[in-house]
């Protein structure tokens, strides 16, 4: 290939083509369903394109070519300033292919999510220049089909520009709405109008209209229209229910907005703006400039007239973003000539001004419009500047303070009092993987919908504004530090490629489920790393070798994330270990669970051999006092013939008995830029010198500038080790530092042990062989004793002459206060930064090179919250979904050939992990079915759904063998039972009797399960007390569970496990039980926990029953005692029913002893949780009885589990109420434990959503057809 079509190397990816055609790839833009988006080089005409190539394997899909050909025809017709213009389109080779115009800005998409939501101006004038395009296609009788956010593109000069003609079509083509079958859905759920939802031929440009109506709406609350429910349940809202007032959201929002705005939003297309001119005429009323005056105000200016805009903007300010709008001065000269008939005419329109440009005139207000027309800002200024009344002019300004005054003193009499969250995790969905946007031309495209909407899954072309890739971090450096440093640490390295994306969401091209699966899928050349979110993420001790360079930080600098640094399967002696990779780490705090690493008795967090590493904007806690002590970061060996390179800037690092820096290198070049070193009984810098290399060089420069060292143990530690004469030459120079030794420590400046000694120390020469020391500008507090030597090293030092004379030259502006700095009352790892500040210091003190006092900007250091406790637990979350097994033989079964599934599977053994599709209708009886030592996945069919399929079991005895089974196996218990396997179960129905039928529905021995979307239906009567559903044993403690969108109602225990370290996952489903929800073993060595997400549970005797013997018991309280982890997040605890009982509320949420809970062996962790309201105890002690009234109350079970164990947890009589009584236990349905209308539970959830789980989708999947379970006749199959 020639040289004209080779890729640049800064733009060159894997794999990337190096041209098409004539066009050459500079990189790609992004992928979807139907191709690639590049950035391509038009040597033709010399300009830059988005090019789009339809996907090769597309091209014989003759609906996906049309729709292919319509955007480019579609484009091609329209030219304007607000629309994505088409340079041309055809086929190279039978690819085909579209150039685009490249547009450099950001979308709407992106501008929402990180801004919120958008001023009513800046909303305003992007929906007017989108009405621009609109107007333009509709000329040419085109609709667009797809407005939305995404679709909006924002050029870095404002302009806006409509994109992805992909679903437009013409109303004159007949031909075009062939693209779409008859019914089909086009267009984006959360924007699409209810005519469009119902069939995509019949949209027209009202259908637009509305689209963009709810594109408005969402830049001015932040939301969509609908933002809850399902799919459906959103087509069903924007069908019939009426819009909402975005005031409800945003109470400043002005009337004239809601009032367009609501108009665009109708249901009925003919009530709406019949045309994009009509919109933009009735834009043009709005008049966002003129204040709501109160009655006073306006009677005080009845005679004078309006008051001129200058006049406001002078006095109140401007307080949103201006768009399109003429100068001042050109606002004076029209208020300075009345018209002629006595009311000010329209201005001229400015030639900046878009609609002026693309419109000439702005057509008359449509008579459908709900409001009259207004008069614009300058049709209200019809008086000279001399003629202002400005005695009422002060009238007005000094009420209008007024009003601000007091609303500022209502603020914060309403706020008084409030907690404030300082650790920078938003409060409301704390440690919740929220993910940020990724840029474009890295995120996986969306999958194809299977519910009949289509979407085009070809992305729009990319921009490069938003988000814009960061800029290398540099240190913040004082006025005369730049002197002081080292040329390379204030130098900008290249951005590492490729980007790598962490948010727990999804998997896909490039992105990953967990930290460690990013880190394990870095290139040789290395790569960026971006979390997105605030995590926890968790990270298992690592090796990087030869990594190259890579970066592991957030998105930008205004968002932050939580990593927990976890021990691997193997004994670890450092959590991440590097060796020849240059690493760096940005806006990440990283800390350790209680109980991490325990059996390490020494530490290292992070070791650097041979690699350099850079921490900005970082902090580092370890709260765990190991006896060999802890090391944050080691550093060891030099890189290809020069000194490892680290720089830590803008750092917190603290700990107990923690050195913060270690240096074990004989070549180092360290920066420590406006960074906080704290320990209590450890230096938090120690210099090691190990035994010369021919291969490394030698040399260790220390910088410290801006920092502050605190330590109870001597500041800086220097060892020399064994070596008299062969010392590496070590200069350490301190600029604007500042180093405390608080009241209760040894007050001891440098331990330099036995370093060696001149033994004639002539003036201008150091003391110390091989050592400098040079202090600039800095403070050090509470020193008694300079230099402390070793007792066979001579007499240390103790005054500030003998100091002095031990140096060729100490420095200038060094002040050695002899008052220690105040005593640390708490741990090192929980004392705050603001502990170090410095703004109470005498004008004698600041003496640093800018005139202020030395140390770091403590203010300025991110501090995690409580919540780190909480992020370590969370971060030992099991990782789901465990992966299947692959590849699986699916197979096919009817019910109708075969009526006993258990026979036929013992009869007919599948192969290992076999998938097989079981068909049937009505009740069928099945014999027991047993998965030993392998895999099963029984997927359920209903043949005829007016009858659906219901499994029961074989109603012969329990002592009787099972058919699936050995002779000599145990009586069968259960009807599924696995033994060292995996059972899954997926859409399955299945009923337990009353009496006569198996203790359990599925016996788990070692083995894993998992149940997608199914119904289980056990005894709820009183004779049900003796099993219950789900037992999970076996010695070994292996293996885990899912239950998955499910219902399971049963008596007794509903899901019972004898043997802990079991990890168990509940999401979306509904659990109900007249007895014990969770029935739990609590083992004395062996740690478990149970993940429960946006669930219903309701159980008659508790939700969580704990068991446990006195002897297992500790006697006293520790995180490492935990054996228990409750994650239960967004779920709803709903009132109890008892066997005998109708619906009167029993149980409590944990019963447990109270030992139990003094110990900390139950730990929990809820976020975002309901509470019914009729619940009188949440915790109970069984073995006790309770004299105490408020022990086990819903204030006692806030004290035991307090912030940051409990999130926002909703309790009292507005919570979650039930829109009706319970039944009777045999009667229940999902739909019964539906939420009042009134209940706060109904948007409690992250982002407004319900808590616990779809009953509507769960009472549609148990069906009609299956009733109250029936009692059979002993040794008798039932007739169902």
């Amino acid at each position: 290939m020639s040289s004209d079509h080779s890729v640049t190397s800064e733009s060159s990816e894997p794999g990337l083509p190096q041209s098409f055609g004539r066009f050459r790839i500079l990189r790609l833009l992004g992928r979807g369903g139907m191709g690639m988006v590049y950035l391509a080089h038009d040597p033709k005409k010399d300009r830059q394109v988005a090019l789009k190539v339809l996907a090769s394997d597309k091209a014989n899909n003759e609906t996906l070519l049309r729709r292919f050909r319509s955007e480019a025809l579609a484009t091609r017709e329209l030219k304007h300033e607000n629309i994505v213009g088409v340079f041309e389109a055809g086929s190279i080779d039978g690819q085909f292919y579209i150039a685009l115009e490249y547009v450099d800005g950001t979308d709407v998409a992106r501008l929402i999510q990180s801004h919120d939501r958008l001023p009513v101006r800046r909303s305003l004038s992007i929906t007017r220049q989108v009405a621009l395009a609109l107007s333009v296609a509709h000329r040419r009788n085109i609709v667009h089909r797809d407005i939305k956010p995404s679709n909006l593109l924002i050029r870095a000069d404002g302009v806006v520009k409509l994109t992805d003609m992909g679903l437009a079509r013409s109303l004159d083509d007949p031909g075009a709405a062939g693209i779409t079958r008859a019914g089909t859905t086009v267009g984006t759920v959360d924007y699409i109008s209810p005519e469009q939802a119902r069939d995509s031929k019949s949209a027209d440009v009202r259908s637009d209209i509305y689209s963009l109506g709810c594109t408005w709406y969402h830049m001015l609350t932040g939301q969509a229209l609908f933002p809850d429910g399902s799919l459906t349940q959103k087509l069903r809202q924007h069908a019939a229910t009426p819009a909402p007032d975005p005031r409800r959201i945003v109470d400043n929002i002005p009337e004239d907005v809601v009032a367009v705005l609501l108009q665009m939003l109708d249901k009925s297309p003919e009530r709406r703006f019949q045309t994009p001119d009509e919109l933009l005429a009735a834009i043009a009323t709005i008049n966002l400039d003129r204040p709501e005056l109160s009655a006073g105000v306006i009677a005080a200016l009845a005679d004078d007239g309006t008051m001129g805009k200058d006049a406001l903007d002078a006095q109140l300010g401007d307080t949103d973003f201006s768009t399109s709008r003429p100068p001042r001065h050109q606002l004076r000269r029209t208020t300075e000539k009345p018209s002629p008939s006595g009311s000010s005419s329209s201005p001229l329109p400015s030639r900046s001004d878009p609609t002026a440009a693309s419109t000439g005139s702005v057509p008359p207000p449509s008579p459908r419009s709900r409001r009259g027309p207004r008069h614009t800002v300058d049709d209200s200024i019809s008086h000279k500047a001399d003629e202002v009344d400005w005695s009422k002019l002060r009238l007005v300004v000094f009420t209008l303070m007024s009003i601000g005054l007091l609303a500022l003193l209502g603020y914060n009499f309403v706020n008084l009092g409030q907690s404030v969250d300082v650790s920078g995790t938003p409060t409301s969905a704390p440690f919740t993987n929220l993910t940020a946007i990724a840029p474009e031309n890295e995120r996986p495209s969306a999958p194809l919908n299977a519910s009949g909407i289509v979407y085009d899954t070809l992305p729009s072309p990319l921009l490069t504004g938003q988000p814009a890739l960061p800029p290398p971090y540099l240190p913040s450096l004082r006025r005369g530090e730049k002197r002081h440093t080292f040329e390379w640490a204030t130098t900008p390295r290249p951005i590492p490629r490729p980007a790598l994306y962490v948010s727990g969401r999804h998997e896909g091209r490039g992105h990953f489920h967990s930290l460690d699966n990013a880190v394990s899928h870095l290139e040789d050349a290395g790569g960026w790393i971006q979390l997105e979110g605030p995590g926890p993420f968790s990270l298992t001790a690592t090796t990087l070798v030869d990594c190259g360079h890579v970066r592991i930080s957030t998105p930008n600098k205004n968002t932050r994330a939580v990593v927990v640094l976890l021990p691997g399967t193997k004994t670890a002696s450092s959590a991440l270990q590097l060796h020849n990779t240059h690493l760096e780490l940005e806006r990440i705090d990283f800390t350790l669970p209680a109980s991490g690493f325990p059996n390490q008795r020494r530490l290292t967090l992070f070791s650097a051999d041979s690699s350099d590493l850079r921490l900005t904007d970082c902090s580092i806690t370890q709260h765990r006092a190991r006896e060999g002590g802890t090391v944050a970061i080691s550093i060891s060996g030099s890189v290809k013939g020069r000194a490892c390179r680290v720089v830590l800037d803008k750092v917190l690092s603290r700990g107990r008995n923690t050195t913060s820096i270690e240096i074990d290198s004989r070549s180092v070049d360290l920066a420590v830029f406006n960074s906080l070193l704290v320990s209590d009984t450890a230096s938090p810098l120690r210099l090691r010198t190990p035994k010369p290399s021919t291969s490394e060089p030698n040399g260790r420069r220390i910088r410290l500038l801006s920092a502050t060292l605190c330590s109870q143990a001597p500041l800086l530690t220097l060892d020399s080790g064994d070596m008299d004469t062969d010392i590496a030459s070590t200069r350490l120079r301190l600029v604007n530092t500042l180093m405390a030794s608080p009241a209760d420590g040894d007050g001891v400046l440098l331990d330099l042990g036995h370093w060696p000694q001149r033994a004639d120390n002539q003036p201008g020469t150091s003391r110390f062989i091989g050592l400098e020391w040079h202090q600039h500008a800095s403070l050090t507090f509470g020193v008694r004793r300079f230099i402390l030597l070793a007792p066979d090293s001579g007499l240390s030092v103790d005054s500030y002459s003998e100091w002095q004379s031990c140096w060729s030259g100490p420095g200038e502006k060094g002040e050695f206060v002899a008052t220690p700095w105040r005593p640390l009352k708490v741990a090192a790892h929980t004392v705050s930064p603001s502990y170090f500040s410095t703004r109470r210091f005498g004008t004698e003190l600041q003496i640093g090179t800018d005139g202020s006092p030395p140390g770091c900007q403590v203010f300025g250091l991110h501090q995690p919250g409580a919540g780190r406790g909480r992020a370590a637990a969370v971060a030992q979350r099991p990782r789901w979904p465990h992966p299947r097994p692959t590849p699986r033989p699916v197979l096919s079964l009817k019910l109708s050939d075969h009526p006993d599934l258990g026979r036929f599977l013992a009869e007919n053994p599948p192969p290992p992990n076999a998938v097989i599709v079981v068909e049937g209708t009505g009740r069928t009886v099945t014999s027991p079915i047993a998965v030993d030592s392998g895999g099963l996945r029984l997927v359920f069919k209903d043949t005829i759904k007016e009858q659906p399929l219901v499994l029961v079991p074989d109603s012969q005895p329990p002592a009787t063998t099972s058919p699936t089974l050995p002779p000599n196996a145990p009586p069968v218990e259960s009807m599924f039972s696995v033994k060292r396997g995996t059972l899954e179960l997926v859409g399955g129905r299945f009923q337990l009797p009353e009496q006569g039928g198996p203790a359990w529905f599925l016996h788990v021995d070692d083995g894993e399960f998992a149940i997608h979307n199914c119904s289980l239906l056990g005894p709820r009567g009183a004779a049900s007390g003796g099993g219950g559903l789900i037992n999970i044993n076996g010695p070994n403690g292996k293996g885990s569970g899912r239950i998955l969108a499910s219902f399971l109602a049963g008596g007794g225990s509903l899901i019972r496990t004898q043997h802990p370290n079991r990890p168990l996952l509940v999401t979306d489903s509904l659990l109900f039980s007249t007895g014990k929800v969770f029935d739990l073993d609590l083992s004395p060595t062996l740690r478990s926990c149970i993940d429960i997400r946006r669930s219903t549970l309701s159980g008659g005797d508790s939700i969580f029953h704990i068991r446990t013997t006195e002897s297992e018991i500790p006697q006293s309280k520790s995180p490492d005692h935990c054996r228990l982890d409750l994650f239960v997040d967004e779920t709803a605890f709903a009132a109890g029913i008892a066997p005998a009982n109708t619906g009167e509320p029993q149980g409590a949420i944990i019963s447990c002893p109270g030992r139990t809970l003094d110990a900390g062996c139950l730990r929990w962790w809820g976020t975002h949780n309901g509470f019914s309201p009729t619940r009188r105890h949440y915790l109970v002690d069984r073995d006790v009885q309770m004299t105490n009234q408020r022990w086990g109350t819903a204030r006692h079970f806030a004290s035991v589990f307090p912030s940051p164990h409990r999130i926002r947890p909703l309790d009292g009589p507005g919570g979650i109420p039930l829109a009706t009584p319970l039944p009777k236990a045999a009667q229940v349905r999902p739909t019964h434990f539906r939420i009042a209308a009134k209940g706060l539970g109904l948007k409690w959830g992250s982002g407004g959503r319900p808590i616990g789980a779809d009953l509507d989708k769960l009472d549609f999947q148990l069906g009609a057809a299956v009733g109250p379970p029936r009692t059979p006749q002993a040794g008798t199959r039932p007739d169902f």
